[in-house]
């Protein structure tokens, strides 16, 4: 005698607010139509929603009942199990997906300490999301909104979802049940449409030798030259850190021929790497995120400013021989080499903090370290507080599980969606916290956060006054 939600059938209707057009289908169990607590809830939800719309209060996060919207979700595969309250807090506070976790550039700075990209040999492990569940998770959030009556990407309070945490934009390779590979142009798109939230794309290069990383390279550049929209950058990573130099500066005292080897293979690498992104140099999303440590820094002086800015004008000169040895103009090459000093005439010395691998190359503490040890220490006792940090946020794993993450510490929630790898294995964060957050808590760390925001606005009014 149970009636259940099999499926909802929507049209979000975007010039008539008074009308959501959902067309629900139901089965029971019985003849007598008896209806179930999730139905009941459902219709309850569905009708405050509708008063929401109809008000135009459902456009702000912060104006809506919980308790009334509970049962929204009910028949959305990927919210099975997950309350209403755990799902506007990811409305409220998700900004990453890893669609993939392990990394192959070895970059002695990383603050997640990437490991290498691995296949997993347990049956219970996995390093990446199916295509499936990256699918459900999208598409259960694209029907939510319907539900809603959501229609813009303004009620979300990020606007950005990263598809990478420990991972390089290039290596991102998503497989469906049929073994078919789904590269990020597939996955950009699918955030995009689904989500109404622009993607970033960060990549440390790659191999020049590889044909076919060259040729997802070039189709990647094409395909954002065509659909620049859908992307809120895209970046390339420029600094001595990465393996290839770091072996340079490893045996630059010892072994000064293998050094060279290793430096020549890195500036040959990043030479190809600005060649091919070259049609995006005058895209206001392109962007150089060249970083080295500071001048004063106790650490190896090729980490530091002064020796990167050698290491640029070496990829530099190779970058303008790619460039003569093209069919480029004297006045393109110009313009081109003109655009690339613009992008790497700074330095970010103070972007790099002391957090994962990097902390072994800086020798002594500095004010960074206390900043980080201070932030540490509060997670340990008040982890829930880490939503007030600067760059906290909810990541979902490719097991569907949920973390709090504010750069320094990854903080365990209780919120899992329900995907088929759900009771599947990572690889392990760095600096994962041995504790649970409760939604509970988090939802009044979170509500804290728009009071303290209110107070800061009404003094900076009344300061200006």
């Amino acid at each position: 005698m149970d009636i259940t939600i099999n499926n909802i059938n929507y049209s979000t209707c975007i010039n008539n607010k008074k009308s959501f057009g959902y067309t629900p289908n139901f089965t029971a169990n019985s003849q007598e139509f008896i209806p179930s607590q999730k139905l009941q809830q459902y219709k309850k939800a569905q009708q405050y929603a509708e008063q929401l719309q109809k008000s135009g209060k459902i456009w702000d996060l912060n104006t809506w009942d919980l308790k009334k919207l509970e049962g929204i979700q009910h028949g959305i595969e990927v919210f099975d199990g997950v309350n209403f309250k755990q799902i506007y807090l990811l409305y409220k506070h998700l900004g990453m997906i890893t669609t993939s976790r392990g990394c192959s550039n070895g970059c002695v700075h990383c603050y997640v300490d990437a490991k290498p990209i691995q296949l997993p040999k347990d049956p219970k492990s996995i390093s990446s999301l199916t295509w499936e569940d990256f699918s459900s998770i999208l598409k259960g959030f694209k029907e939510l909104n319907g539900r809603l009556g959501l229609t813009s990407p303004a009620i979300q309070s990020k606007k950005i979802l990263v598809p990478f945490l420990d991972s390089d934009s290039m290596e991102i390779i998503l497989k469906d049940k049929n073994n078919i590979e789904h590269d990020m142009t597939e996955i950009v798109r699918n955030i995009h449409s689904n989500m109404n939230k622009k993607v970033l794309f960060d990549t440390a290069g790659w191999n020049p030798k590889s044909k076919r990383m060259q040729q997802r390279a070039e189709k990647y550049v094409q395909y954002i030259l065509a659909n620049e929209n859908e992307f809120c950058g895209f970046n390339i990573s420029l600094n001595p850190f990465h393996k290839l130099n770091a072996k340079y500066i490893e045996y630059i005292k010892s072994n000064p021929e293998r050094a060279q080897i290793y430096r020549n293979l890195y500036t040959d690498r990043m030479a190809n790497v600005f060649y091919t992104f070259t049609p995006l140099f005058e895209n206001n999303q392109f962007r150089i995120l060249n970083r080295a440590l500071p001048n004063p820094f106790d650490c190896d002086p090729n980490y530091k400013v002064d020796a990167h800015r050698q290491l640029i004008k070496e990829i530099r000169e190779k970058l303008e021989e790619k460039y003569h040895t093209s069919n480029m103009t004297p006045e393109e090459i110009e313009k081109n080499l003109r655009l690339f000093d613009e992008k790497t005439a700074e330095i970010a010395e103070k972007r790099l903090f002391p957090i994962g691998r990097l902390k072994s190359i800086i020798k002594t503490t500095t004010e960074d370290f206390e900043f980080i040890t201070k932030n540490h220490l509060e997670n340990l006792t008040k982890p829930a507080n880490a939503i007030h940090h600067y760059g906290g946020e909810f990541i979902i794993d490719c097991n569907g599980k949920v973390y709090l993450f504010d750069l320094i510490d990854m903080i365990p929630t209780d919120i899992q969606l329900n995907i088929s790898n759900r009771d599947k294995q990572t690889p392990p964060f760095i600096s994962t916290l041995n504790t649970e957050l409760h939604t509970d808590d988090l939802l009044k760390k979170s509500k804290e956060s728009k009071i303290l925001l209110k107070l800061k606005n009404i003094i900076r009014k009344f300061i200006k006054l």
